[in-house]
This record gives C-alpha cells, structure tokens and sequence, in this order.
C-alpha cells in the first residue's frame, strides 16, 4: 500500500520524501534522541540521504513490509513513527517511533503511535502489535504502557544493538487488537 497519509488532530504522519533528508538528519543525528534506538550510525546528512533514498524505495515494493511514515506538524518533518510487519501468517507487527527532542513531552509521540495503531488493526488487520523499549527509556515505556494500553511481557537479554554497536536488554510490550477495540478496565 503506496502511499499512506494519516491525519491527526495536531500532527499528520505521510510518506517520506526526499528533500525530507536534512528534516530526517536534524533528530537522527541528536544523540540524545539516538540513545535508545538501533538504527544504524549515519555519518553525515549524505548517508542520510542514501538511507532515505533506500527506504523511498521500499515503501513502494509491491511486498512491502515496513511502514516508516514522516511526522509532520505545522508543515515540518519532525520525527517518523510506523510499523515493520512480521510474517504474513502471523498478522503482527511492531511499531515504532521518535520524535524531535525539542517536542519531547508534549504528546507527539503519544499521537503518532496512536496514529500508528488505528492503521495497523484498522487498515492492515493486524491481530498483535509489539513494542521493544529500552529498559531505561521512560518516556517510551509510559507511551506504550498508559497511553497505548500494552501490557508488558518481559525482557530480552541483549537483544537490541544500539547505534554505539553495544547490546543491550529490551522490553517487550504488546496489544491485541480486541484489547485495542475494547481496553480492559
């Protein structure tokens, strides 16, 4: 499916483009945004370019399995939020998402990944959505647990490189899609 454009109420979440690169480079390159996440190292905003150009490219493969969607507020790329699907068979996924620092705690990332999840069990009919977090991060581990309503299953013994190329320990969140039409009170 090319290409997705979701609407939010403060924020919409779009396909990237290209001339987003120098967006993109602006919050990967912040090593505090970074400090928890597993991609790969950029060394400058030309790698980024070439890693976006890649990931343009595969969003628009016929077997799509990544959904890595811009978040735009007021008109400017400020973070990405989306969703890399497991195995067709299995209707599950896990989302993923990051936003500026300059935005942190304003609900953002909140929105995005709520974006995230009404497209996934609507749109895609996933049956289960996962979420890996640091165990340090807890703003993420909030997002996921009180905001999106994921129940937390357990620890993954160094099972996440960070982008210093150090393993480390994950946590492992996730929500069916009945718990997302109907929370448990």
């Amino acid at each position: 499916m090319f290409p997705v454009t979701l609407k939010g109420d403060r924020i919409n979440l779009r396909e990237f483009e290209a001339a987003d690169s120098e967006a993109r480079w602006s919050y990967v390159s912040d090593p505090l945004v970074s400090r928890y996440q597993s991609w790969t190292p950029l060394a400058d905003l030309e790698a980024c370019k070439d890693m976006l150009l890649s990931d343009i490219a595969e969003a628009k493969s016929e077997d799509r399995r990544v959904y890595l969607l811009a978040v735009e507020l007021e008109g400017q790329v400020v973070g990405e939020a989306g969703i890399i699907l497991g195995s067709p068979r299995s209707a599950s996924g896990s989302i993923f998402f990051t936003v500026s620092r300059q935005l942190w705690r304003h609900g953002y990332a909140t929105e995005a990944a709520q974006m995230v999840l009404q497209f996934t069990f609507r749109t895609l009919g996933l049956h289960r959505v996962e979420a890996t977090v640091h165990p340090d991060n807890a703003a993420s581990r909030a997002v996921v647990t009180r905001k999106l309503g994921m129940q937390y299953e357990g620890r993954m013994r160094k099972a996440m490189r960070l982008f210093n190329d150090e393993w480390s320990d994950s946590d492992l969140f996730s929500l069916l899609q009945r718990e997302w039409q109907h929370p448990p009170s």
